[in-house]
């Protein structure tokens, strides 16, 4: 279906996020322990994806590790390398991203939260999960991001301007040519505006911002 909807139209820009923020609770979520099956699951389409449209982008989104039942999940584990072909089985590697657990509003609490690790060294903010896109030799992507306006959301919330200032700051010190993407570039981010506490309009919770 991907294939026929881009019949026309450049399948070299089809970024296709398989299993997207597996390490939340979803239905398709992936427990510690069962990274290998992932990994067999994520090479399996990436090898569909090779026969039906082969120049798409294949992407691996986690969230970016913000939610506190992770469960001893360490997604470097999940990273599936190159296939039995030696052909890369995710172009991309990419988180989702809010300014929430913790909500900041200083440049000194926004270079903590990005540069945030878990104890093991497993990223958990969006600048350590971009060194580990460089590290694997791929770009990466923020394919959800905002600041959460609502002051009395679950995991912190309110006006955060300077948020919006910091992440446009960090994205440009990454950016790079989207026509020849380098590792740890910033290939591309997509202001998420779906849910009424992170959208910027029609209507907004959080105006300053």
């Amino acid at each position: 279906r991907l294939a026929e909807c881009w019949g026309a139209r450049d399948p070299a820009l089809v970024y296709i996020r398989f299993a997207h923020e597996m390490n939340l609770p979803q239905k398709w979520r992936v427990h510690a322990g069962e990274e290998a099956d992932f990994v067999k699951a994520i090479t399996l389409y990436s090898d569909l994806r090779y026969k039906i449209i082969p120049s798409a982008k294949l992407v691996l989104c986690p969230n970016d590790g913000t939610s506190p039942d992770l469960q001893g999940l360490d997604v470097r584990r999940l990273w599936p390398g190159k296939d039995d072909q030696g052909r890369p089985v995710a172009d991309v590697y990419a988180v989702d991203s809010y300014n929430q657990a913790p909500h900041v509003n200083d440049t000194a609490s926004f270079t903590k939260k990005i540069n945030a690790s878990y104890d093991n060294g497993a990223p958990l903010g969006i600048e350590k999960h971009r060194q580990f896109a460089e590290a694997n030799g791929v770009p990466f992507a923020v394919p959800e991001w905002s600041n959460s306006g609502d002051p009395q959301a679950t995991f912190g919330g309110g006006e955060s301007p300077l948020y919006i200032r910091e992440f446009n700051s960090w994205v440009r010190a990454h950016a790079g040519d989207p026509s020849d993407p380098k590792p740890g570039q910033v290939l591309y981010e997509i202001h998420f505006n779906l849910w009424e506490q992170f959208r910027f309009w029609p209507e907004t919770q959080q105006p300053q911002t």
